[in-house]
């Protein structure tokens, strides 16, 4: 079974690893350039909570596989370090 996500934002990225755990074939659409056009655009800002409202256990889970850091969990991000920390 396969699944389109309208949106490379932060909540269209989370389903798409809900998606891939369950075992679903995943396509991410996203009108911008890049994932998290929105959010880059709008990066100098920071964010109104901290990275542990802002991140999922399957998230950080693909960062620890992908042998990426894991973001501080009280650190209040601005919107580029979010899409790059994270996003990315």
């Amino acid at each position: 079974k396969s699944l389109t996500i309208v949106g490379g934002g932060p909540i269209g990225l989370e389903m798409a690893v809900q998606a891939v755990n369950a075992g679903l074939q995943v396509t991410v659409l996203e009108r911008g350039s890049t994932v998290a056009a929105n959010v880059r655009e709008w990066g100098h800002v920071e964010l109104f909570s901290p990275y542990s409202l802002n991140v999922s256990a399957q998230g950080i889970a693909v960062l620890k596989e992908v042998g990426a850091p894991i973001p501080d969990a009280n650190f209040f991000a601005s919107g580029a370090a979010y899409a790059k920390e994270y996003l990315d």
